[in-house]
């Protein structure tokens, strides 16, 4: 566990990093709208996710130069389990107690391992750059997150959630880094052909990126929570379905 302080500041600094972003993005009113949704999490919620779809490429084909941001010291490092990740860790490189968009409490990362959930990391030194986390299973999915996605990984469908990037290595391309030349090659060595991600409707900027790599939007969901209960009220077409894959 990290020191108490250090992750009292780094929740501060989080919420001072989304508030920021929000007013700049949205302005006020929705400024205000998610502090009261912010309030009233604990007791209920109801969001709108877009589902993707996106082949998986064979990063072969491409040439990483064009890709690889000028970031000094650059390292891919995936993490499967708690021992690897305290290893990691003794050496200076933390991701389970960052406080990203979904691990806010900084407990969701920490609950992705125990269910054999993969981080896949990007670092700039030490310094966590990039995150997001490819989900090994159906059960693992229904364990970690409210989505429901029709997904069928025996058929080669694989589930990847919360992209994440470090505000201060924002704009320089890692989304589509880490997808092609970390994230794609992981999942094709497990069998994976496409990739299946819900993006929650206001995450503009995310949607945005997904969709500039070849992400294409095919259905829309939403989850309500109410006290303990949570509700996927099923998919909804935006397109063909013989456009998915």
């Amino acid at each position: 566990m990290p020191n108490p302080i250090t992750a009292i500041h780094n929740k501060l600094a989080w919420l001072l990093e989304r508030e920021k972003a929000t007013r700049k993005e949205y302005g006020w009113l929705m400024l205000c709208r998610r502090t009261i949704s912010y309030v009233l999490a604990p007791v209920f919620w109801r969001r709108t996710f877009i589902i993707h779809v996106r082949q998986i490429r064979d990063s072969a084909e491409l040439n990483e130069d064009d890709f690889k941001p000028d970031i000094e010291n650059w390292s891919f490092l995936n993490v499967s389990s708690h021992e690897e990740a305290a290893r990691l860790e003794a050496q200076g490189f933390m991701f389970r107690y960052w406080p990203t968009f979904d691990n806010y409490k900084l407990k969701y990362y920490s609950k992705l391992l125990d269910e054999g959930a993969t981080a896949l990391c990007g670092f700039a030194g030490q310094e966590l750059a990039f995150i997001k986390w490819a989900i090994p299973s159906t059960k693992a999915m229904r364990n970690v997150t409210y989505y429901r996605p029709k997904i069928d990984f025996s058929r080669g469908d694989r589930y990847v959630q919360g992209p994440w990037t470090n505000p201060k290595y924002r704009r320089m391309g890692l989304f589509a880094y880490n997808s092609y030349f970390n994230c794609d090659p992981f999942l094709r060595s497990n069998g994976g052909k496409v990739i299946i991600a819900p993006v929650w409707d206001e995450r503009e900027t995310v949607r945005k990126a997904i969709e500039s790599i070849g992400y294409k939007p095919y259905a829309k969901a939403k989850v309500t929570r109410f006290l303990w209960w949570r509700f996927w009220e099923g998919e909804k077409p935006l397109v063909s379905a013989n456009d998915k894959g």
